[in-house]
């Protein structure tokens, strides 16, 4: 698929050390152009902002990867669950990121209880030392230290933005990965796993 590129031109600075004047260029992708002849407001980011944004969309696309394997590997029915719903969440804040890379800031719900309200139902019991329940137990304990991770990366780099809607959009993200660890400790807690 072959794209298209418009140049903006903007900015005459002053004048180099040799004279010439420089002129700031911009290309903007297709749909960044469509917005621009649209007249619709298209946020501009910084090289550092956009390497952020790659590097966290990055991150949640191996994230989204890695719930969708461990939905697969998991044996109990409640954390095939719940791995496939952080999955989709997963997924959603990595659609987010790219919304933000092509020039809009999506809404966002700064609200999420989704932690607090989750009320996993027990499976396993103390005394089982079962194959099983070690899997399972393995699969999310990993999970939450990549949700620690993960979420201690949107702590840094959301002071690397000047749009606070983008600021708000990754503090939510962010709240949204510690709900994650929130809900696999919870499961561990239920289901008695070290």
């Amino acid at each position: 698929m072959q794209s298209f590129y418009t140049t903006i031109c903007f900015g005459v600075q002053a004048n180099s050390s040799d004279g010439r004047r420089k002129i700031t260029c911009v290309n903007f992708s297709s749909p960044l152009r469509n917005k621009l002849l649209r007249k619709e407001v298209v946020m501009v980011l910084t090289e550092k902002e956009t390497a952020a944004l790659k590097d966290l969309q990055s991150q949640e696309k191996i994230c989204a990867k890695k719930y969708e394997k461990y939905s697969q590997q998991a044996k109990d029915p409640e954390l095939k669950n719940l791995f496939e719903t952080i999955q989709k969440e997963e997924q959603k804040h990595y659609e987010s990121l790219g919304q933000v890379l092509d020039g809009t800031v999506p809404e966002c719900d700064c609200n999420d209880n989704n932690g607090k309200d989750y009320t996993p139902k027990a499976t396993y019991m103390s005394d089982d030392n079962s194959e099983d329940k070690m899997n399972d137990s393995f699969l999310a304990t990993d999970c939450i230290g990549t949700e620690k991770l993960v979420s201690s990366e949107y702590n840094t780099d959301v002071f690397v933005f000047g749009e606070p809607g983008v600021r708000k959009l990754l503090a939510d993200i962010q709240v949204e990965e510690q709900n994650h660890a929130e809900m696999l400790y919870k499961y561990k807690t239920v289901n008695r796993m070290s």
